[in-house]
């Protein structure tokens, strides 16, 4: 597990971790755990409850301490041959003892996670585990067998997991479709065409939303450039900005990814594991420049930009600090924004991409220039080309629009 911490997480995150791990692990002395399963996770959870009642410590932190919990018992279950490829992540529901699988559901999901662990990257290995689990439960529960799952069996589990996954669903179908495939080629199980054909309706799409040159003045003229946070800051919204690099890919770019001579950056994106080779302006390289001479703290450490913490100063940016000191400068620059409107650091990468379709760049060479495998991820820009979106209107709507809504 330490190794698996390691090896996805910044070092002011294991920080973190590590002492919220420690209330388990003087947990587990104190009741002289030898081991950790989903039985000793339930005893610490109603623990946890205890502490909650005696208002020893707030519902929130004893709902992440479960979680953490949680994660620790399913490490445990799983093989010892993928523990190696396993993905930390603190679970968002606490599963009871009494919903533990059976010895059967168990060693399919052995081999299921087994399966998964040879062809999926460790974020969707880890979230295919976490979907499959509650459905193997759910089987038990209705004495349902693995031979008797039906088109349905599945559409009276999507009925029955779907108030907890309200955002999710279209996640939770996918995710039963590759357990599908995998029982279909690992099992003597025959499958009907009907049962690998399921899906949700379709969702509406939102349009992204790309920021104004106005706006992102604002947001350039409120960074203090005189210090060396500033500097570091205003290089990574820069970068940003002109090469839509996603923040965990600006987090962890390293100086050796630069090639000055050639004006480039090379590196592999984190999301897509994709080589991305992208050309380095003079803006972004300025700005890049500026902050590794001027303001960059001596370390050894491999990355362009670090840390300026006083507990954390030369190490690595943590993993949302990127995305946090965005939204400093979005408050402070007066920068118009409302809950979820997606004004945001991650909006610096769509507005790149807009720019580019604005400019008449072809689509293709726009999905070529996020990294994307695809148009299909590049395709949804097209709907901010106001200009290029009139030229398909005609000058008055021939069709009324459908309303939406209640009526006043």
């Amino acid at each position: 597990m330490r190794k698996s911490l390691k090896k996805n997480y910044a070092e002011a995150t294991l920080r973190n971790y590590r002492q919220r791990i420690n209330v388990l692990i003087r947990f587990c002395a104190s009741n002289g755990f030898e081991s950790f399963n989903y039985e000793e996770a339930e005893i610490y959870s109603q623990w946890l409850d205890g502490r909650v009642e005696r208002n020893e410590i707030k519902g929130q932190y004893a709902c992440f301490l479960r979680s953490l919990a949680l994660s620790f018992a399913d490490f445990n279950s799983i093989p010892s041959e993928a523990q190696d490829d396993y993905f930390f992540v603190p679970h968002r529901t606490f599963i009871s003892s009494c919903n533990t699988l059976n010895e059967n559901s168990r060693k399919v999901y052995d081999e299921f996670a087994v399966y998964l662990s040879g062809i999926y990257a460790p974020a969707s290995f880890r979230g295919y585990l976490v979907i499959v689990s509650p459905l193997l439960h759910y089987l038990e529960d209705n004495s349902i067998p693995i031979s008797g799952i039906t088109p349905e069996v599945i559409k009276k589990y999507l009925v029955f997991i779907a108030p907890t996954r309200p955002n999710s669903m279209e996640d939770v179908v996918f995710g039963i479709r590759v357990f599908l495939r995998f029982l279909a080629e690992y099992s003597d199980i025959s499958w009907s065409a009907e049962m690998m054909s399921f899906r949700m309706p379709p969702s509406r799409k939102k349009v992204p939303v790309a920021y104004s040159d106005s706006e992102l003045q604002q947001v350039l003229k409120s960074i203090d450039t005189s210090c060396a946070a500033g500097k570091r800051d205003y290089a990574i919204i820069i970068m940003s900005l002109f090469t839509g690099l996603r923040s965990v890919d600006i987090r962890n770019l390293k100086l050796s990814d630069i090639d000055w001579e050639k004006d480039s950056i090379h590196l592999i994106q984190h999301k897509t594991n994709r080589e991305l080779i992208i050309p380095l302006l003079p803006v972004v390289g300025n700005a890049t420049a500026d902050y590794i001479l001027n303001g960059r703290p001596e370390s050894d450490a491999p990355y362009v930009f670090l840390s300026h913490g006083r507990r954390n100063m030369g190490e690595s940016m943590g993993a949302g600090a990127i995305i946090g000191r965005m939204r400093i400068y979005l408050n402070e620059s007066g920068v118009k924004k409302h809950g979820f409107d997606g004004k945001d650091f991650h909006a610096l990468r769509k507005t790149f991409a807009t720019n580019l379709l604005v400019s008449g760049t072809p689509l293709e060479s726009v999905a070529s220039a996020l990294g994307d495998a695809g148009v299909q991820a590049a395709k949804p820009y097209l709907a901010l080309d106001d200009d290029n979106l009139r030229l398909c209107c005609p000058e008055k709507m021939v069709h009324p629009c459908r309303k939406e809504g209640l009526d006043a």
